[in-house]
């Protein structure tokens, strides 16, 4: 169950389990569930006070194939949080598709939390559509899973779209994870906004590849892409690869990419104020994903996923 007070639909091994779940005055016509596919429809005019937190939990060796469909409507606000666990020790396959419509003026966060079995493989797509005058925010918090791809496709079909794709992926051992971006501008005067931030320890590998795209009819958009990276051991490896297509000639767009290890000297300084060398070393690692964690709006969760990110 999540910490925090939610609308919360659990599914064990790709089927709705209602016993777990807890849906007490969920407002009407939100939400068709079956086994095949989860559609929640959030309708025009409707601001849900609580998220909806979606909790995919694998019991079993198995391939499981997940769909998620979600609509919403003109002027319509919502939280939607996706978590992936598991309660096996074997391996498994996750395989997931989310499709996201988000109607004029409508405002959604969407947060994924990949919190797979260290055996389990996990591929996810998220595809996104926007109309006009939306605003889209997607956090991706990848800290679990063996192998992992995860994909974000966001399409801003029409003028004043806005979108914010935030990604922060902390890996150790001989983890594997990609994470595949591309946002499209299609209309003018659309926005975009991505930063990911990678923490590789060990043998740990991983993957960014950005893509964004400037459409010739999408004159005055505004997009900046970045990718930062921390190595914490000789052995890991991140190979990161931004790049921006450009056929519009009145644009703002920008990207870049780092890679770096901890600062001695501020490990030092640490030290020698009285902490440990374990507890100096977190400090550093919770100052650089610190701004990653800081733009999720739920405070619980928040405070759940620093306590989480321990090197």
């Amino acid at each position: 169950m999540p910490i925090f007070d939610s609308y919360h639909f659990t599914f064990i091994d790709g089927c709705f389990n209602p016993a777990s779940s807890q849906l007490d005055d969920l407002p009407h016509d939100i939400i068709t569930t079956d086994v095949a596919q989860t559609y929640l429809h959030i309708p025009a005019h409707t601001h849900l006070k609580k998220p909806l937190y979606l909790s995919f939990i694998t019991t079993q060796a198995r391939e499981t194939n997940l769909r998620t469909h979600i609509v919403m409507g003109s002027d319509s606000q919502a939280s939607i949080i996706e978590n992936y666990t598991s309660l096996t020790p074997e391996q498994y396959c996750t395989q997931t598709k989310t499709e996201l419509t988000v109607g004029e003026n409508a405002k959604i966060e969407h947060i994924k939390l990949l919190q797979e079995s260290p055996v389990a493989t996990h591929t996810g797509l998220l595809q996104v559509q926007q109309q006009a005058n939306s605003h889209f925010t997607a956090h991706s918090f990848a800290l679990g899973g063996k192998q992992v791809r995860s994909d974000t496709e966001v399409q801003l079909n029409a003028e004043n779209a806005d979108c914010t794709l935030n990604g922060l992926y902390c890996l150790r051992d001989q983890q594997k994870v990609e994470h595949h971006t591309l946002i499209d501008h299609v209309k003018s005067h659309s926005t975009s906004r991505e930063y990911y931030k990678g923490v590789l320890a060990d043998r740990a590998k991983a993957l960014f590849e950005g893509k964004l795209i400037v459409q010739p009819a999408a004159q005055k958009s505004d997009a900046q892409q970045t990718n930062k990276n921390l190595l914490l051991s000789d052995y890991a490896e991140i190979d990161t690869r931004p790049t921006l297509q450009i056929y519009a000639d009145d644009v703002k767009c920008a990207h870049g990419a780092t890679v770096g290890r901890l600062d001695e000297e501020a490990l030092f300084y640490l030290r020698s104020r009285g902490l440990d060398k374990t507890a100096a070393h977190n400090a550093l690692i919770h100052a650089f994903v610190g701004d990653m964690l800081d733009r999720i709006t739920l405070t619980a969760l928040r405070e759940q996923l620093y306590a989480q990110i321990q090197f």
